[in-house]
């Protein structure tokens, strides 16, 4: 650990927590009263501060000109950067069973002291996880809390250290400080916020799970869609509204069902996107209502967990109801919030691991994926359920696999004009690379008027 002065740092631009004022009050007020007790981790390279932007802030703002801190040496990309401040500024949920010192040391800062030192209680697997991977890339540049011999801040990186072998680095006070402790780290400083983060819609193309080639459709189709086309006429018209390669739709054409329309705005191959393929398809959807009317079901799978903000989602649903018939089913999957919360508080990591997620107050997580911002929404079942009364949907079946939820709804009304038309501007003007958009929107809201 080091010391660094505010003139020679400067915060990311990047930075997705949020501080309101009555978190800032608070930030100080912890600065204050114990003190800068935990470093901020800053790049060497060009003296970017990768962790702890609001505490530098503040402590700035409060004449503090010199803060505890640990460099990451290494060429480090800006994606282990973010997860580096989403790792380290995620102090919530630091477990009850915590860990302890089993030595006297006098209060202050202490590098990699041994692990025999320590006895290894609580902690959360995927962040320890996470932790071990940016330590064995960049350093040990975390930093646990002791107070007085209590682990209370930083048990998954002492787990993480534990799973290396390696010594773990200390802030320690005094027993005393214990209470003034246990009043400032309880509060939430600063929310994860995404607003003002440029978004780009066709890296959401990414979001959607790989399909199994040798499956013959996808998950929501074998436990949803072909039970209920099986009882249902050949000429049933379906929708599969971001159908990806269309594995799932060719499957319904090979078996006789001649009224499918497939439609996905972000045609990729994980490299570039084909926009001529895009329009293409919107050209067969437009020509087909044209011709025959909204569809009897229409299949969304894990488009919903795909968009990058509260507005794309509700368009999203909207345009679900607009392109199906009243009385029609809509089927529709995405993931669960409720699977986030299980995999957090577990002891363990699957040989596939975890990903470690950060969520706003909308239930969007944010992480960086080829230098861009991707995001995916997660959803609760209260949620679930507000979508459905929110459109009139009647829940008609309910499944759910560890991490995915899976819907069969029946539309019983449509949604205002205006809402109407304000979704399919959404859906049908997004961007695309070289800032480029579909500019199909005044088209789709031509040929949907008629039912509307």
């Amino acid at each position: 650990m080091e010391y660094v002065t505010i003139d020679r740092i400067k915060p990311a631009e990047y930075n997705p927590r949020l501080l309101t004022e009555d978190a800032k009050v608070n930030l100080k007020g912890s600065l204050s009263e114990l003190g800068f007790i935990l470093p901020i981790i800053v790049n060497k390279n060009n003296e970017t501060i990768i962790a702890g932007h609001q505490r530098s802030k503040c402590a700035s703002e409060m004449g503090i000109k010199q803060f505890p801190c640990y460099y990451v040496h290494e060429k480090i990309s800006i994606v282990d950067e973010v997860l580096f401040n989403q790792c380290h500024n995620g102090t919530e949920g630091e477990p009850e069973d915590c860990g302890f010192l089993n030595k006297d040391m006098e209060d202050g800062f202490y590098d990699a002291v041994p692990l025999q030192f320590f006895s290894v209680n609580g902690f959360k697997a995927v962040k320890m996880d996470t932790i071990a991977k940016l330590i064995l890339k960049f350093g040990n540049v975390f930093c646990a809390i002791v107070v007085g011999r209590k682990v209370l801040l930083g048990n998954s990186y002492l787990a993480a250290c534990r799973l290396l072998n390696i010594g773990c680095n200390i802030s320690k006070i005094s027993a005393d400080k214990e209470e003034a402790f246990n009043k400032w780290f309880s509060k939430q400083y600063g929310v994860f916020n995404y607003d003002n983060i440029k978004k780009k819609d066709f890296i959401q193309g990414l979001a959607q799970p790989k399909r199994d080639k040798v499956e013959k459709y996808s998950c929501l189709y074998k436990l949803m869609v072909i039970p209920f086309l099986g009882a249902m006429p050949k000429t049933t018209s379906v929708l599969d509204f971001g159908c990806g390669k269309g594995l799932s739709k060719n499957w319904l054409i090979k078996e006789g069902y001649n009224n499918v329309v497939g439609l996905e705005f972000f045609n990729h191959n994980q490299i570039a996107i084909s926009v001529s393929r895009g329009n293409s398809m919107i050209d067969n959807l437009f020509s087909y209502v044209k011709k025959n009317g909204l569809f009897d079901v229409t299949v969304c799978e894990a488009v919903i967990n795909s968009v990058n903000c509260k507005e794309a989602a509700n368009a999203v649903l909207d345009c679900l109801n607009i392109f199906t018939k009243i009385g029609g089913r809509i089927f529709l999957s995405g993931r669960r919030m409720e699977h986030e919360e299980y995999k957090d508080n577990q002891k363990f990591v699957s040989d596939k691991g975890f990903h470690l997620n950060y969520f706003d107050k909308d239930g969007f997580s944010g992480y960086m994926v080829r230098g861009n911002w991707f995001f995916q929404l997660f959803l609760r079942d209260s949620d679930l359920k507000k979508i459905c009364d929110e459109r009139g949907w009647v829940i008609e079946v309910k499944k759910h696999s560890s991490s995915y939820f899976f819907l069969q709804v029946r539309k019983t009304k449509n949604l205002p004009i205006e809402r109407s038309e304000s979704a399919l501007r959404y859906e049908f003007n997004l961007s695309l690379p070289n800032e480029q958009r579909y500019n199909r929107d005044d088209e789709a809201v031509k040929v949907f008027s008629p039912f509307l």
